[in-house]
């Protein structure tokens, strides 16, 4: 809960904010096809009350590759389809590196994705980065405290997405529950920051999650627990 209240204050906003409300149900599917690769696929649709009441469906299939001493690449595909009539899709290719590490009593996830933004209204792409820590704490019977705090930096000036430098932040705190450990779902809280041309905006954003592995067919290789997003 310290860890919480701490990226709380780290992400807060020098000026004024608009509100906005939102709701994500993020469903996860990993298929393995070898001890350490895997594909995934991830469909989200997402909800916004906020002046725009934009409305807007996440499909992220990526290839993941689980390297040793808790790290991991992976290479992917955000399509985002939008109901604004000013950005009506965005496409992304995106290239990533994280580190997981198990402590004693709490599990740490550190990951740096960077993206290559294609919207249908510009004529290049914007280039971001995103930075994420994660801290997963265990707190029995198969229940899990989860807790992220991840920014976002535009590397170059683009009209659609805003100036270069450092524009949103989403803090995340909820709770996990492990049915198995190829199954995990998960609901939590999302103060979404956004830094947009006349003010901020903040969404504050109910996050639903599920996470799936396909069933073993006769493997021959150990299988990994999924993440929770």
């Amino acid at each position: 809960m310290v860890v919480f209240v701490l990226l709380l204050l780290t992400s807060s906003v020098a000026r004024a904010a608009d509100q906005g409300a939102a709701g994500w149900i993020g469903v996860k599917l990993r298929v393995p096809f070898a001890e350490r690769y895997s594909f995934q696929l991830m469909t989200e649709p997402r909800l916004f009350q906020n002046p725009d009441k934009l409305r807007a469906l996440l499909i992220r299939p990526w290839f993941d590759v689980t390297l040793p001493h808790g790290f991991g690449v992976a290479l992917g595909y955000d399509g985002l389809l939008f109901s604004n009539p000013i950005i009506k899709q965005e496409h992304r290719l995106w290239q990533q590196v994280s580190h997981g590490h198990g402590w004693e009593h709490v599990q740490t996830l550190l990951r740096f994705r960077l993206e290559q933004r294609f919207f249908s209204q510009a004529e290049r792409a914007s280039v971001r980065g995103r930075f994420l820590l994660g801290v997963t704490v265990p707190l029995g019977l198969g229940v899990d405290f989860l807790v992220n705090n991840e920014f976002f930096v535009n590397f170059n000036d683009l009209p659609v997405v805003g100036a270069q430098g450092y524009t949103e932040n989403r803090l995340y705190g909820g709770f996990g529950r492990r049915f198995a450990p190829w199954v995990a779902v998960a609901i939590g809280y999302q103060m979404q920051w956004q830094d947009l041309d006349l003010a901020n905006l903040i969404n504050h954003t109910v996050v639903v999650s599920a996470a799936f592995e396909t069933p073993a067919r006769k493997r021959r290789f150990r299988r990994r627990p999924v993440r929770y997003r």
